[in-house]
Parts: C-alpha cells; structure tokens; sequence
C-alpha cells in the first residue's frame, strides 16, 4: 500500500509547487506545502511550513509546521513544533528535547525514541498497516481513475476528433469556455425546474437533472482531462487535428484524479474542471452547428 501512497505524491509533485518553499526561507516570507522525493527537507527554527509529506527521506523540523508532517521510508527528527498530525511508515520518529505534537501521532511499521521532555497532544498509535479503511479508500480511487481513464480513452477512440476539438476550445477559449459553463449550468437546470411544474414535464425535468447533467459533467470532465494533457504532450502544437488523442487523456485524467488530493480545493478543482469541460463541449457544438467550425483553434492560443 506504501507504493500507492508513493506514486500519488509523485503525481501531486508535477502539480505543487513542491519548490516553491525551501527550509531556508524566513516564516514571514511564505507558508507552503513542502513535497519532496528522496530528497530531505529541513524547516528551520525560524520557519514555518503548512504541511511536510517526505517520501524516501528524513524530514528535520526544528520550526513550526502549522497542519501535519507525513514520512514515508525515513527519519522525522522533530525538535520543534507540529500543530497538526505525525505518521510515520516504514520509518523513525524521533522526538527532541522541547518537542510538541498538537495532535496524534501514528506509527506504521515504525518506531519512536521520545526525549522526557518531548510532548504529544493525542495517543500514539503503533500499526503494521495501513488498515482496512485505508485499503478500502485506495481501492476505490485506484478503481475510480481506472474508470475514468478507460472512458477516456473509449472517446479518444470512438469520437476522438470530437474530444480533441473540444479540448482544443477549452485552452484556446478559456473565456468562452467559462461563460458558456456558467450559461449552461445555470439555464438547463432552470429549465429543468420549470418544466417539473407541469405534470406532463416531471418526467422531462428529472431526466435532466438524473441523467443528462451528471452525463454532461463527465463528459465535461474528460474534455478538461484531455486539454490538461494536451498542454504537456503537445505544448504548442495543435491539438484539434489529432485523430485519436490517445496520451493527452490518459495523462490529463490521471493528473485531474490526483488534483483531488490536493488538500483544501482538490475536490473543488476537480469538479470545476468538469463543468468547465462541459462549457467547452457545449460551445464547440454551438459553434459547429452555425458553421463557424472550430478554425484548427490551436491548443494555446499563440496571440
């Protein structure tokens, strides 16, 4: 299960700014999320971090890390202040003198050494796993993203100049993509309402808001997958002429799956990026359907 845990973090590395933050910077500078593979990070006592997640190496915090420090295959050596959680896998905590844990620490596999003075706010918990929960919950997204992925690359195949031209409106028109979401998402449901306060439209009404919505997000969402790995897998190039787009979703898709756990606003990007998709689509066809085409709109624009 570590792997898994290992891979996840290696993905939200191409999206975080993992770099941004470095040990050495003073507290009233910047506040950030420090991820980093099989390399250390130290926060000083000056500093301040939101949250530590090390994979493949020892985590020094001699400062104030303000939510939770994660190790995964290391060393926490902890001399200064964590308000939030510890868990360590496969690894030592190590606790100095003067240290303070706000809340509980968990050892997988792990061990600690504690100075007398060293305090922790909740229970330590000592596991040789992961437990049935975290299976579960990996097992669901693993599933999930493999759904997803899969979908995506049945697009690709069956209406692959459809996904391409869409996800080419979506980074070239980033703006009209926006406002026709916002129309979209605010109209059919509307319409939908109205149409409910008949008896004849209940049927109509909740079928769209059933089925043809939440068939209209994923769409949305795989559209947005598909544009996010155009930018990394063609840059510059067009994207609207691809037959079958093949690489640009699966890697797209596999990204947006681990924006999710992006803490705070990976559930709200994820979502967004669905309706924002969905605005694309829609005004892809809009377009198509007054003959305007979609002109080879390249995959950024280069005006």
């Amino acid at each position: 299960m570590g792997r898994w845990i290992a891979l996840v973090l290696l993905g939200l590395s191409l999206v975080l700014p993992a770099g941004g933050a470095r040990a050495q910077q003073p507290a009233e500078r910047e506040t950030n999320v420090l991820i980093h593979l099989n390399r250390p990070v130290r926060v000083d006592p000056e500093d301040r971090a939101t949250t530590v997640v090390v994979v493949g190496d020892d985590a020094v915090i001699a400062g104030t890390v303000e939510q939770n420090v994660v190790v995964l295959g290391g060393r926490a050596e902890i001399s200064g202040v964590v308000q939030g959680n510890v868990v360590v896998v496969d690894g030592t905590l190590d606790l100095g003198p003067g240290a303070r844990i706000g809340r509980d620490v968990t050892l997988v596999r792990s061990e600690i050494v504690q100075a007398p003075d060293a305090t922790v706010g909740g229970v330590v918990n000592h596991r040789t796993g992961l437990g049935w929960a975290w299976g579960a919950a990996w097992l669901f997204w693993v599933s999930t993203t493999v759904f997803v992925i899969a979908s995506g690359l049945i697009f690709a195949a069956v209406g692959g100049r459809q996904l391409a031209g869409a996800a080419g409106v979506l980074t070239s028109k980033a703006g009209g993509s926006l406002l026709t979401a916002l129309l979209l998402w605010i109209v059919l449901p509307l319409l939908a309402v109205l149409a409910m306060i008949t008896v004849i439209g209940i049927p109509l009404g909740l079928g769209v808001l059933i089925f043809v919505l939440p068939a209209l997000w994923f769409l949305g969402y795989l559209v947005a997958g598909a544009g996010l790995g155009g930018l990394l897998v063609r840059g510059r190039r067009a994207l609207a002429h691809v037959e079958h787009p093949y690489a640009a979703a699966a890697l797209g898709l596999l990204l947006l799956q681990l924006l999710g756990f992006v803490p705070w606003i990976g559930a709200f990007l994820v979502v967004f990026a669905g309706f924002l998709g969905a605005g694309a689509l829609a005004l892809r066809s809009w377009r198509l359907a007054r003959g305007a085409g979609t002109g080879g709109a390249p995959l950024i624009s280069t005006r």
